[in-house]
């Protein structure tokens, strides 16, 4: 079976060393908000949990330009989730991509987007 939005791709975007922020551990909120305020953007979802922070990051002027992202807070690190098809989406298509997609698994366990990195690169 084809998912809707044909295959996830996985990008590594930045360490929050690289955002200078200092105790990530303990201000996984802050961390998050200087994310989105880098880009430019609000959380339209965000679903935490103890290894990784699963979220929608969208433009307030436009909520149908919403990413998936996850933070992986093990490692510090925020990942891009793409799909094959359009990326953008708004929150109701976020939620139903996520029940798709199992999106919840990656912040669950956050090394799982390693894993499909490094399956995609050997295909």
């Amino acid at each position: 079976m084809t998912a809707s939005r044909g295959a996830i791709v996985v990008n590594p975007l930045y360490t929050t060393e690289e955002m200078k922020i200092s105790n990530p551990e303990v201000n996984v909120d802050r961390v998050i908000r200087e994310f989105l305020r880098i880009g430019e953007a609000v959380a339209g979802k965000w679903i935490e949990m103890p290894n990784g922070v699963l979220f929608l990051q969208m433009p307030p002027e436009n909520p149908a330009d919403g990413a998936v992202y996850v933070y992986d807070r093990k490692q510090r690190l925020f990942y891009q989730i793409d799909f094959e098809g359009n990326e953008f989406m708004d929150p109701d298509e976020f939620e139903h991509l996520a029940a798709e997609y199992r999106l919840l698994r990656f912040a669950e366990q956050p090394a799982l987007l390693q894993c499909l990195m490094e399956n995609t690169a050997t295909a």
